[in-house]
């Protein structure tokens, strides 16, 4: 007997005792939880277990014998919650450290969950929940890597139409605040994808260095929810461009940097983002690294994967796609006799997901266009395509030469451009 069709929205399901659980976001965008009986599991009777929350996203649900289980998601930080199946309170467990949890797993014949945490400092290292307590299993993963000096500052930067916009920022706990370092701004704010915590050893010679890493978590991603996503996607996207100037904004108004040391860094759908944020106010950053990116959308469909973008994007062929596209597309936003920022984009010849000729272009307009003596430089890896299938040293030797662009260009005098 079919319980359920693709029209419910259901992600995961398990049974427990006489119960079916299914995790369903048919009218719960968020995601709400919900059981049937066995012996008659008819959805349009079902019992809400979890109702959905506005500000809390239900990532997923494990059963154990002791109790259910939820995995939560707030600005993108994971939670569990643990309720037990013999009545008694919700308790949200208290985790080692702030991170991100990809799941949960469970025997439905034993108590407690186990699960993988790891943070922007922390390496991914497993735990066990005995009762209401986190216990580490003494499973982790190692790095060589020393966060030990590394802090991480959550806060919450308000856009101009009053959207209050997550930002993580890394950096090392003995700096002062006096606008003097180098920072990237890091943001893509598209497709619901939530940039969670998650740690990586290279960034650690970013910030020992002195530099600051921030990560804006604009409309488009999935960090609040679904309606955070349909804010910034489509005719909205130019909200999640407004989110990454303010964070910007923030960085500066907070004495983390200046302009004359404030980079911003974006990849695939990401290039809208960052591409657009610079079109507009190329006095707010001092360089910008772009990475196969989506950089001219108007012209999307003539590309090898464009069709796949209209759920993003939106379509261009109809007149209301069009001029929303044409809002957010960087090529069509470049100034003539502007003072244009550093600029550094990176692609692989062999990229069958965003096209080349886009970064082409844009790079070929704006050394038109530019006012300043900044360097505009394309950077061409013969032998990748997208990343996703890059060695560790094509990826270390990328982000070396972005990093030390951004170096140079932010005063760093071991990296100072010869002339």
């Amino acid at each position: 007997r079919a319980v359920a069709d693709r029209a419910d929205l259901i992600s995961d399901w398990a049974m427990h005792g006489d119960r079916l659980y299914l995790l369903s976001a048919k009218g719960a965008s968020n995601r709400q939880l919900l059981s049937v009986p066995l012996a008659d599991p008819d959805l349009a009777k079902a019992r809400v277990e979890v109702a959905e929350s506005p500000e809390i996203v239900l990532v997923g649900f494990a059963i154990a014998r002791d109790g259910l289980y939820l995995r939560q998601m707030i600005e993108g930080r994971a939670r569990i919650v643990r309720r037990p199946w013999r009545g008694g309170r919700d308790t949200t467990l208290a985790l080692p450290f702030e991170g991100w949890i990809p799941g949960l797993a469970s025997d439905d014949l034993a108590d407690g969950v186990t699960f993988a945490l790891q943070g922007w400092t922390r390496p991914s290292t497993i735990y066990a929940v005995r009762g209401t307590t986190v216990v580490p299993t003494g499973l982790a993963t190692t790095s060589s890597a020393d966060y030990s000096n590394i802090q991480v500052d959550q806060v919450v930067v308000t856009s101009p139409d009053g959207a209050r916009v997550p930002l993580s920022i890394l950096r090392r706990k003995d700096l002062v605040l006096d606008g003097s370092h180098p920072t990237y701004l890091y943001g893509y704010g598209a497709y619901g994808a939530s940039q969670t915590p998650g740690f990586n050893p290279s960034r650690l010679a970013w910030l020992e260095r002195g530099g600051i890493a921030a990560i804006a978590h604009v409309r488009g991603g999935g960090e609040k929810g679904r309606a955070w996503q349909d804010t910034g996607t489509r005719e909205h996207k130019l909200s999640g461009i407004r989110d990454f100037i303010a964070c910007g904004e923030y960085l500066i108004a907070q004495k983390y940097t200046t302009a004359s040391r404030l980079v911003a860094m974006g990849a695939s759908m990401g290039g809208i983002l960052v591409g657009r944020a610079v079109m507009e106010r190329p006095d707010l950053f001092a360089a910008a690294s772009i990475g196969a990116g989506i950089v001219n959308p108007i012209r999307i469909l003539l590309a090898e994967n464009g069709a796949n973008q209209k759920v993003e994007l939106g379509d261009p062929t109809t007149e209301a796609g069009y001029r929303s596209i044409a809002t957010i597309d960087p090529y069509l936003h470049v100034r003539p006799n502007t003072k244009y920022p550093a600029l550094i984009f990176t692609v692989g010849l062999n990229d069958h997901r965003v096209a080349p000729w886009m970064t082409a272009k844009l790079a070929a307009r704006i050394q038109r266009a530019t006012s300043s003596k900044q360097p505009i430089l394309v950077r061409v890896e013969t032998s990748a395509g997208h990343g996703i299938g890059s060695t560790a040293d094509q990826y270390a030797a990328e982000r070396a030469d972005v990093w030390s662009v951004f170096l140079a260009i932010t005063g760093d005098p071991a990296f100072a451009l010869k002339p």
